[in-house]
């Protein structure tokens, strides 16, 4: 159905295309067509859309300009999903959301635990333990059973031998690390996807190995490999929602609270931050993980404790309705 509904977001290579995907997946469970309004990287976001419509803006002043020619037109509410370090910093995301509140739009925003929540309706899709503002009267939906995935979460078998890898360090990988990790393994007997997103890869020469592209169903490759080798970022849950062993290899994100207590309940092993330095080190680290079925064993067990629950279905049926209801 067409719908009164505004998808915001910031793309580009550093921000990554996880947000991208997660709002692809609410737009799938609303079973809407939104009016989409991006800004960022302006030839990324022309590849990721090629003849879909979209509204682009580059700067602050123009866009809040704009917002009242959306009221009029019988827009009446905005999903954001803009949370990155970037728009934190310097409030931009604050700021943006409280535009569009001026302006009566309801609002929905994906957040993260360190930033105040100012929309009607936040979603903290991460366990992670913040302080409460008795103040705030919007709906809050907190905990990784809000997590939005195209997958039924079901338990997995744990694979004595691991032969099936998916690599996908994220969708603009703009250190190509994916690349650097799948030439590495290349000559271990493996079966090696890789899920290369955005970056052009002609001048790529590669063996033994599928390029997987952005645009297809990343989710019949979770459900085919044995184990999983990704980034800091939302794949990281994609993965363990699958119940995948899982290695992450870290772009630049290893110390904030975020990461740390994510990391604490033991679903899958970190390698650290990339360094071509570490390659051999890495390798090492990861072939060893392959080989070790207790360690995996263990990892898979705790990501069932996160994901595997009765009331994860009826937990997020319940906010997808509040959202509609703001239609």
């Amino acid at each position: 159905m067409i719908s009164q509904t505004v998808f915001r977001l910031n793309i580009s290579q550093k921000v990554g295309l996880g947000h991208f995907k997660r709002l692809l997946i609410l737009k799938k469970k609303l079973d809407i067509k939104p009016l989409w309004i991006l800004s960022g990287d302006k030839e990324i976001i022309q590849k990721l859309f090629k003849n879909k419509n979209f509204i682009y803006f580059n700067n602050y002043k123009n866009e809040v300009k704009y917002i009242p020619t959306l009221k009029q037109k019988g827009f009446k509410k905005v999903v954001f999903d803009i949370a990155n370090s970037l728009y934190v910093k310097n409030n931009k995301n604050l700021k943006l959301i409280k535009a569009y509140k001026k302006n009566k739009l309801k609002t929905v925003s994906f957040d993260i635990p360190y930033q105040r929540s100012v929309s009607d309706i936040s979603i903290l899709p991460y366990d992670f333990k913040r302080k409460k503002n008795n103040n705030i009267k919007n709906n809050i939906f907190e905990g990784s059973e809000f997590f939005l995935s195209e997958n039924i979460f079901q338990a997995g078998r744990l694979q004595k031998k691991v032969n099936k890898i998916l690599i996908s360090i994220g969708g603009s990988d703009y250190r190509s690390i994916g690349i650097q990790i799948a030439k590495l393994l290349q000559t271990e007997n493996l079966k090696i996807r890789l899920l290369i997103g955005i970056k052009d890869i002609k001048n790529y020469k590669y063996k033994n190995f599928e390029i997987i592209k952005f645009n297809e169903n990343i989710h019949k490759h979770l459900k085919w490999c044995d184990t999983v080798i990704c980034g800091e970022g939302l794949t990281k849950f994609e993965a363990i929602s699958y119940n995948k062993p899982t290695i992450i290899i870290h772009q630049f994100d290893i110390s904030s609270n975020l990461i740390k207590s994510f990391l604490k309940q033991n679903t899958c092993l970190s390698l650290g931050i990339f360094s071509k330095n570490k390659l051999n080190e890495f390798k090492m680290k990861i072939i060893n993980y392959f080989n070790n079925e207790k360690i995996r064993s263990i990892h898979m067990k705790n990501q069932r404790k996160i994901f595997y629950k009765k009331s994860i279905i009826t937990k997020q049926n319940k906010l997808l309705r509040l959202i509609k209801k703001y239609e």
